[in-house]
């Protein structure tokens, strides 16, 4: 359970100049509390524009399956006695706390955004934002801990898995710092007899700056983030996206027509071997349609993806899991769906 309260405060110092304040505070039972704050400031640039920028601290609790799932198996080991176990393990589990990972705590950040917004006419307004989130103690999914290569002696890592009777583990751990660096730039334009377009875009980048590995592990030559847990997070979403949208509104009939571009993705290979690949942008096009048929009666139609677009098929030199033989597409790397052409019809009525 958890309790929280939350306060803000706006205020306009002049006609141009508008600062606010904002602070929340909560308390989690499972791990503490967290004071969290906001600075903001608006700028109005004539009737026509506006200068923005804010500056916040945050937080983000952990989940309930990181702190508590164990997702395990037993397995039968060459000269052992009984089966041992291998799997995901919580963080109060013997294994993982002698290994020296802590009890799962809050992430937290500092953001930092401005922006420009600006309505030239009445047919035309654009807006532009940029924006910098740095988390600290982000929750990361270990690599599998189990024995190293050296098969002559057995180190403390691998004694405290004997000891409680483990071969191999992994487990959820505030390990991450984090940075995300992006901008958004949002085109407006509303033509004459129902027309209308618009542009939006996004690009964004983020990178990690340290990865902290518990000593135990540190000193035993264990890297608890491998390359490809890495990749997950730099390189598994689209640093780009761009979304046209075109729309025309008759007297009972409305078209709309979207067309989105999807940034290029990298599938990270693991470091046991194999080739990165990266996957190539894909544009993707929806189309809907809607007619009146009286006052509260619409019926709407929707086709999305309607050129059958899919992502690539994965490389089997990236040496992931089951690629090419199993899975077509990467399970992990996602840029676009893979359900290919679909389409719905609608009917609608308004009380």
């Amino acid at each position: 359970n958890n309790f929280a309260a939350y306060a803000q405060l706006d205020y306009d110092i002049n006609d141009d100049l508008l600062l606010g304040i904002a602070g929340r505070y909560e308390d989690f039972s499972d791990f503490g509390d967290n004071f969290s704050w906001k600075i903001n400031g608006r700028y109005k640039l004539g009737e026509k524009g506006a200068i923005r920028a804010s500056y916040s601290t945050g937080f983000r609790a952990p989940t309930l399956h990181q702190r508590y799932l164990t997702n395990s198996q037993y397995i039968i080991v060459a000269g052992s006695s009984e089966p041992l176990l291998q799997g995901t393990l919580a963080n109060d589990n013997a294994a993982v706390k002698a290994l020296g990972v802590p009890n799962l705590f809050a992430e937290t950040s500092k953001n930092i955004s401005g922006g420009l917004t600006y309505k030239f006419d009445n047919n035309f307004s654009a807006s532009f934002d940029f924006y910098q989130i740095n988390v600290d103690d982000r929750v990361l999914f270990s690599s599998q801990i189990g024995s190293d290569s050296d098969n002559t002696t057995t180190n403390p890592v691998e004694q405290i898995l004997e000891n409680n009777n483990v071969v191999a583990v992994q487990f959820f751990i505030n390990a991450g710092d984090t940075k995300t660096t992006g901008a958004d730039i949002v085109l407006n334009y509303k033509g004459n007899e129902g027309f209308s377009a618009n542009l939006a875009a996004n690009f964004n980048k983020t990178e990690i700056d340290a990865i902290a590995t518990p000593s135990a592990l540190a000193q035993n030559g264990y890297n608890i983030f491998t390359r490809e847990e890495k990749g997950l997070i730099t390189n598994s979403r689209p640093k780009s996206k761009i979304i046209l949208g075109l729309n025309q509104d008759l007297d009972k009939w409305s078209f709309g027509l979207n067309n989105t571009m999807f940034g290029k993705v990298t599938i990270t290979a693991p470091e046991s071997g194999g080739t990165d690949q990266q996957l190539s942008s894909k544009i993707v096009t929806d189309i809907n349609m809607n007619y009146k048929l009286s006052e509260k009666l619409s019926l709407t139609g929707v086709i999305n993806n309607m050129f059958d677009v899919y992502p690539d098929p994965t490389d089997p030199s990236t040496n992931t899991a089951q690629a090419g033989t199993r899975f077509i597409y990467s399970s992990e790397v996602q840029q676009l769906g893979q359900l290919g052409t679909n389409f719905s019809l609608g009917l609608n009525y308004q009380f």
